[in-house]
């Protein structure tokens, strides 16, 4: 298994980096919103940021930035599309093309912002690709989901970024509501330009088939999980994998763990530079090394799989040593050959005991 700096010294690392924690939207299953207390609003706790193009430039300066094979943007707590320098960071990102190892850019979101015009200009800079969430046939069944969101604005501006060169794909999450309408979804899509289209069921149901929520004018509602056995996620999936109240219980019998985000050569960016190994484990790091909220642990970081529980060991280290893995002090290359990705990390997938449950479960086989 390569590790993250043998992807960096070989031009293969792929960054996964959050630009922004605004957003538009109240999805009522993200990590940033407060779907009980706050209408789907964010979280209490979490603070308004996002990057701008002064300092990507210092984050990534050209030495750095020509050994990323692509930027994706997508986000945790928030959504890329509403980060003030989008344009301008994907512009400084394509301008510095070099012939052995070009750099490309993909971003996930809403879609339900800004106009056409922006996308359609976008769609012009080179090696781009943008993922829109399209999760129904019309508004009430899109926003069941996209609490905020405006469909006939995704697809206008879903249509003005396929009318340029950029590659236009689309992705879908399943529920009982919508799990029916995918193909007129994708068909839809397809007419106004799509290039793919793609699916997943939710992997946010941990607690069972059913989750209840309050919505953004405060009405009581509930998603469902899907149905369709034919729909679900595969277990044999590298990417996306579901995992939820259904597979807990597999935990018990990992022996192996095959580590995802190395496979895919992806590595975890929070928009205040705080550098990950994935967003599973950011999950959860992110809300003691950011933004030190009074939270107790979420599940994935600690060795028991319990809310509350201890944090596992190798965790415990990462936050310790939390300024050693942020780009306000220290280069990529720097950080991905520190010792924690490179040895520490490592062992834990070796020695299954000592990995996070986070890993485990998601990551963990049983062979």
């Amino acid at each position: 298994m390569n590790s993250f700096f043998d992807l960096y010294k070989s031009y293969g690392l792929k960054v996964d980096m959050e630009l922004s924690t605004f957003c538009n939207a109240g999805c009522p299953q993200c990590s940033r919103t407060d779907d009980q207390n706050n209408r789907c609003g964010p979280k209490s706790w979490l603070t308004l940021d996002q990057v701008t193009l002064e300092t990507f430039k210092k984050w990534f300066p050209k030495e750095h930035l020509e050994h990323i094979h692509n930027f994706h943007f997508s986000g945790t707590y928030g959504d890329p599309g509403m980060c003030k320098d989008l344009y301008e960071i994907v512009e400084y990102i394509t301008n510095y093309p070099s012939e052995k190892h070009p750099c490309s850019v993909s971003i996930n979101t809403n879609g339900s912002m800004r106009n056409p015009e922006f996308w359609w200009k976008l769609s012009h800079l080179p090696r781009i690709k943008v993922i829109f969430d399209v999760d129904g046939i019309d508004q009430t069944m899109h926003s069941l989901y996209r609490q905020g969101t405006t469909l006939k604005k995704v697809l206008e501006n879903l249509e003005a970024f396929a009318d340029g060169p950029g590659r236009t794909e689309v992705f879908t999450v399943l529920f009982k509501h919508n799990q029916n309408h995918l193909e007129d979804i994708q068909r839809v899509c397809y007419r106004l330009g799509a290039d793919a289209c793609y699916h997943v069921e939710s992997n946010r149901f941990k607690s069972g088939p059913r989750h209840s929520f309050i919505d953004i004018n405060g009405e009581k509602q509930v998603l469902e999980q899907i149905t369709r056995e034919e729909k679900s996620q595969k277990s044999d999936a590298i990417a996306r994998l579901v995992r939820d109240h259904r597979h807990f219980d597999r935990v018990k019998d990992v022996n192996q763990i095959n580590c995802v985000a190395m496979q895919r050569g992806d590595l975890k960016i929070n928009v205040h530079g705080q550098i990950y190994p994935c967003c599973y484990l950011a999950d959860g790091t992110e809300v003691i090394t950011t933004y030190s909220t009074t939270e107790k642990p979420y599940a994935n970081i600690t060795s028991t799989g319990k809310y509350g529980g201890p944090i596992s060991d190798i965790m415990k280290k990462y936050i310790t040593n939390k300024s050693d893995f942020s780009l306000q002090n220290y280069s990529i290359k720097d950080i991905v050959s520190h010792d924690w990705f490179e040895k520490d990390l490592i062992q834990t997938f070796k020695d299954v005991d000592t990995a996070t449950f986070g890993c485990k479960f998601i990551c963990g086989k049983c062979v």
